[in-house]
């Protein structure tokens, strides 16, 4: 399932999307956690949208929440690219995974968690655009 708006990882599949925003969903039961995991997300970013400034929308899968090695990897990666996160919290663990994310990344950008996918993106479009 690659297409020029889309690309596939093990782990998760990556879409640019009508709305300007980069969705990442995870697949069910799988998980990033390596650095190798986020280097292999910042090039499928690459490839998606080049050098260009993007907000991401998350939708976690059922697996398990990310290392602090991956997010460590994934805040390095994303400075200067995204201009917000947005993750949709679906169960107890993507609300203990995102809660997580939020905590350690200490990012340069905002990141809030939601419970609708459609919320994540309102606000998302709204900051890709202000």
């Amino acid at each position: 399932m690659t297409s020029e708006s889309t690309r596939s990882l093990p782990h998760s599949i990556m879409e640019r999307t009508a709305d300007g925003l980069v969705a990442v969903r995870y697949r069910p039961d799988a998980a990033a956690d390596t650095a190798q995991d986020a280097y292999a997300m910042k090039a499928a970013l690459v490839e998606l949208i080049g050098d260009a400034k993007t907000a991401i929308v998350v939708i976690p899968g059922s697996g398990q929440p990310p290392s602090r090695g991956f997010m460590r990897a994934m805040r390095s990666l994303s400075d200067g690219q995204a201009v917000a996160v947005g993750i949709v919290v679906t169960s107890r663990v993507n609300m203990l995974a995102g809660n997580l994310f939020v905590r350690l990344m200490r990012t340069t950008w905002p990141v809030r968690l939601f419970v609708s996918e459609d919320e994540a993106r309102a606000w998302l479009v709204e900051r890709l655009r202000g």
